[in-house]
């Protein structure tokens, strides 16, 4: 929610008759901030169950992890390849 908050303040610097810069770049540190609080949660979540699982049930969550990626990568492509056909 803080996230779609912060895109949407960005939305609005930009159609201003005239962008400020520092607001601009004040939005992007909060953005930074936000995504390295969510990164520093993700990787004590991981090292939390890390000290409860067993090395195959690690290796289970790492192949689920990695097949996760990989179809958000997929549908990346696929947003990217729609974009692309309806500008054209």
């Amino acid at each position: 929610d803080a996230g779609r908050k912060l895109h949407e303040q960005g939305q609005a610097l930009f159609v201003q008759p005239s962008v400020d810069a520092r607001a601009v770049e004040a939005l992007h540190q909060q953005m930074l901030a936000l995504h390295d609080q969510a990164s520093k949660r993700m990787t004590q979540a991981l090292l939390d169950v890390s000290r409860v699982l067993t090395p195959e049930q690690r290796k289970a969550l790492g192949d689920r992890m990695a097949q996760h990626r990989s179809m958000m990568e997929r549908h990346r492509a696929e947003r990217e390849a729609a974009g692309a056909a309806g500008r054209k």
